[in-house]
Formats: C-alpha cells, structure tokens, sequence
C-alpha cells in the first residue's frame, strides 16, 4: 500500500459486539461513501481495489545495501 501513500490512509476498525461482521478492506471515499469493499487481502487484491480511484501506483524503489 506504500505505492499508494499519497492518495490512501489505512485506517484500522473492529466490529461493535453483536454487530454486522464487515468485509475484511473496506474502501472510503472522501465523502464518506463505500467505493468498494472485499474479504480478500493481499497486493493483487489491493491494487484491483484502489486503482480505478487512484490511479497505478508510483514505482517504489528497492531499499539499498
């Protein structure tokens, strides 16, 4: 999600007791509107998520030494 660190900020939240259970990543607009919602998590998953909002993610250099 680094690639993204400019356009998204990961918010975690838990589920009141008794509550609806919710999809594992949930995505917000700025309006406070769902834009998409899913249970898998992972990069590929992720990415199919946020970027038709956000566009492709900037490159990342690799950490060096």
């Amino acid at each position: 999600m680094s690639a993204w660190q400019d356009h998204v900020r990961a918010v975690p939240a838990t589920v009141a007791p008794g509550g609806a259970p919710w999809p594992v990543v949930v995505q917000v607009r700025p309006d406070a509107y769902v834009a998409a919602a899913s249970d898998r998590v992972g990069a590929r998953s992720l990415s199919e998520l946020l970027e038709p909002w956000c566009g492709t993610p900037k490159a990342t250099a690799a950490p060096r030494g």
